[in-house]
């Protein structure tokens, strides 16, 4: 079924943009104006009984406002373009892509969500709804999103997070989420993430977001293969509580690079600029006998891309290998990477890298280090690029 929707004003109804006997193609709705909707103000929705995923819709350039549900839903559907919509004010999330076993929906394919303006997601009337601004979700194994695009939007102030993207499983995939730009605070900052990316997303690209007073975390993944990127996070950390970070990946692999975060002076509780799981470091092969683990220092976010170490010697330490640097996620390509002694001793020691892998790196000296120093001794950091 293919169908024009355009230029129309409704109250207290809600635009279906599908019907449950079958699937609609080629169809659009622009340009509507939806207010005091009592379910979403537009869905798209495809049940699996139906056979064929309602395709091809263009959603543009409408405005919804003061939903009892989301803005605008697509639970299951391919190639569905939601552009240019203005969203406030709704129970749920302000859009909405989705597969509900509950419902019998079918999954999501090629979904692209750009340049819309998503303004007060699930705070209407006292919502408790759980959703975030933008919100993905699969809720089970075999019913997959995949190929969704969320770019250029705009999310402000939320009741909870900005995007979420959560499945079951690796049931989501090929999710790029870019150039978004997110505003806080939300009302409710603890607990509350600006992007939140977990569970069973497999590939995700995270790049070239502005989030601005997140609740608690900038961008939060976890258990997800996430390249995370050219991202800036003013201020996060927003509700004072502990564990708080600019970005934070907790048993996945994450590929930070060129990201720019920027701390609130009054939130002492912001742990750090970012956490990447555990890149690993040992002493090397000339350390001694039985000399001191060396430490990545502290509160300063040290990663795959860029760290400080503190390191010392056992007895008989000798010229060579001092430090072994493991990394957290092996780099594509041997990458390059620069040391900076970071006090008198330390440089007295000649320090140079000896060995650069995809997995990591080694650094050695041209002089033997003092016998038996502490952890605290000697001092470096360093800067992994790829050239």
């Amino acid at each position: 079924m293919a169908a024009q929707l355009t230029a129309i004003s409704q109250t207290a109804y809600t635009l279906i943009t599908t019907q449950p006997m079958g699937p609609n193609v080629d169809c659009s709705a622009v340009g509507n104006i939806l207010r005091n909707t009592g379910d979403d103000g537009i869905a798209v929705v495809s049940l699996v009984a139906s056979g064929t995923s309602s395709s091809r819709i263009v959603i543009a350039n409408n405005t919804v406002y003061n939903s009892a549900a989301r803005g605008i839903s697509v639970v299951g559907g391919d190639s569905i373009t939601i552009n240019s919509n203005t969203i406030s004010l709704t129970d749920s999330a302000g859009i909405y892509v989705s597969q509900e076993s509950s419902f019998l929906t079918s999954g999501s394919s090629n979904i692209h969500v750009s340049g819309n303006t998503v303004v007060g997601a699930c705070t209407r009337g006292g919502s408790s709804t759980s959703h975030y601004g933008i919100q993905l979700n699969v809720d089970n194994t075999t019913k997959l999103l995949t190929g969704i695009r969320i770019s250029g939007n705009l999310v402000i102030k939320p009741r909870l997070g900005f995007i979420s993207a959560l499945a079951s499983g690796t049931s989501m995939t090929d999710l790029t989420i870019v150039d978004n730009h997110l505003v806080g605070p939300p009302i409710t900052t603890s607990g509350t993430f600006g992007i939140l990316i977990g569970g069973g997303v497999a590939g995700c690209t995270c790049s070239g977001n502005r989030i601005t007073y997140a609740g608690t975390t900038g961008i939060m993944s976890y258990g997800v293969d996430v390249i995370c990127e050219d991202n800036t996070i003013y201020k996060p950390g927003q509700s004072g509580a502990l564990y708080s970070w600019g970005i934070e990946n907790y048993g996945g692999t994450m590929r930070t690079r060129n990201n720019i975060v920027t701390p609130d002076a009054g939130k002492t509780a912001l742990n750090g600029s970012v956490y990447n799981g555990p890149t690993s470091v040992a002493a090397g092969a000339n350390a001694g006998t039985s000399p001191p683990a060396p430490v990545f220092v502290a509160n300063m976010s040290s990663t795959d891309d860029s760290g400080q170490i503190n390191f010392g010697s056992g007895s008989s330490p000798a010229i060579g290998a001092q430090v072994v640097v493991v990394f957290q996620t092996p780099y594509g390509v041997t990458p390059k990477v620069l040391m900076s002694p970071l006090n008198s001793v330390t440089a007295a020691l000649q320090c140079y890298i000896s060995s650069v892998s995809t997995t990591g790196f080694t650094v050695s000296t041209l002089v033997a280090p003092a016998a038996s120093q502490s952890v605290t001794k000697y001092l470096l950091d360093y800067a992994v690029q790829l050239v």
